[in-house]
């Protein structure tokens, strides 16, 4: 599968999610694509979903206008939308009502996991 990774731009994601995304059995099962893995380096994720992925997993912690355009092209384009968020934060309720899952997670750990179990379903 082609997975894209969605989540705000500046948000801690290289340490916490990237490293532990890229470690993990997801990365060699699937192709993970991950928006800001290289640093200044522009990337247009409208042309990446129109050209075809096969779920867009959106952290949407954290309000972002970015990611919210981000989910409206996954659903312009009938790319399946997961939708995760740390345990304790308020998510946009647009966007988890455009999400095909939602995961609710305390550690990236758990979300991984959880992650694997629900791939199939897409």
């Amino acid at each position: 599968m082609r997975i894209y990774v969605a989540h705000k731009q500046g948000a801690d994601f290289q340490d916490e999610l990237y490293a532990k995304l890229r470690q993990s059995a997801l990365n060699t099962e699937h192709t993970i694509i991950l928006p800001h893995e290289q640093i200044g380096v522009s990337f247009d994720s409208k042309q990446l979903l129109h050209q075809g992925i096969d779920v867009m997993i959106a952290e949407v912690t954290f309000h972002a206008i970015g990611v919210g355009m981000e989910i409206a092209y996954a659903d312009v384009f009938g790319v399946p939308l997961l939708c995760v968020y740390r345990n304790g934060s308020k998510p946009s309720n647009s966007a988890l009502q455009k999400a095909k899952k939602v995961i609710e997670y305390e550690t990236i750990e758990g979300l991984i996991s959880d992650i694997e179990k629900l791939l199939p379903e897409f």
